[in-house]
């Protein structure tokens, strides 16, 4: 299998590719730091399932209101909605904490993607408010692998990073999760409005910061054009990007099994800097 041979090609080999200034402790470049990490080839592709993710969850965020108001034809629909997603999301919680445990994570996660892809794909055609409140607690009930499922992946990126190059560099992955999460609000949204733009959306008017518009559950008039696109922000489009997260799972190289064998082979590397201090102490 692909993932196994390259589990076992990494474990074998990162005692010869590991870094000499990292084992000696002398100063490395800021860019040197960088290339290492794109040397992790597991967590290349964890930055392509967090980017993925977390912007099909803002992308359906970012035009929620919309659907609410130009479909529903009510806009103060949002609050129960919402309410309803995160209800969902949290009673769901130690639903997904066993499967990953059981399963695995990369199953928990290609489960979650799959439902969320089925559950948004619904709303592109879905008019019917009763059925809307369905699909809703379905996303909420699998929403949170977006989050849960990676940030645990990244502990295991780090610890193979540490058998690579003989060091802890926690700090530098999660810079690099947070960066990717401020691209994903910036794509998302950006992209958003950009495409309703393009086909004449009349944004609210307002008064004294007050969207008359919104507040009034009657339509504003949006073409056709416009309620077709708010429809694919909140179907087709985000479920695109949660059915080619869950692709990158699948080559997401770090296994249960793998992971085992990696926390043994980092003890007897420790093992091995320690004897080595040991043999140095002994000789000095």
């Amino acid at each position: 299998e692909r993932t196994s041979s390259y589990g076992q090609m990494t474990l074998s080999d990162s005692g010869r590719r590991r870094s000499s200034v990292a084992l000696t402790g002398e100063n490395t470049t800021f860019i040197h730091e960088i290339k290492l990490v794109f040397k992790n080839r597991a967590f290349l592709w964890l930055l392509l399932i967090w980017l993925c993710g977390p912007s099909a969850v803002f992308i359906l965020q970012s035009s929620l209101v919309l659907y609410c108001k130009y479909v529903f034809h009510d806009a103060a629909l949002i609050t129960p909605i919402i309410i309803l997603v995160q209800g969902m999301a949290f009673l769901s919680l130690p639903f997904w904490l066993h499967i990953s445990k059981t399963r695995g994570k990369r199953m928990a996660y290609n489960i979650g993607a799959i439902g969320l892809a089925g559950f948004t794909t619904c709303l592109t055609f879905n008019s019917n408010r009763i059925l809307g409140y369905f699909i809703a607690a379905g996303v909420g009930f699998c929403l949170i692998v977006v989050y849960l499922i990676p940030y645990s992946m990244l502990p295991d990126c780090v610890e193979l990073d540490e058998h690579m190059t003989g060091r802890r560099r926690e700090g530098i992955y999660v810079g690099f999760f947070g960066f990717l999460m401020k691209i994903s609000v910036t794509l998302a949204i950006g992209g958003s409005n950009l495409l309703l733009k393009s086909t004449g959306y009349e944004a609210p008017k307002e008064s004294c910061g007050v969207s008359l518009d919104m507040a009034s559950s009657s339509d504003s008039g949006q073409n056709e054009a416009t309620i077709a696109v708010i429809r694919m922000l909140v179907g087709i489009v985000p479920a695109c990007f949660f059915v080619i997260a869950a692709l990158c799972v699948s080559q997401y190289p770090i296994t249960k099994e793998f992971h085992e064998n990696l926390v043994k082979e980092i003890a007897k590397d420790k093992e091995k800097v320690e004897r080595e201090r040991q043999g140095d102490g002994v000789r000095g």
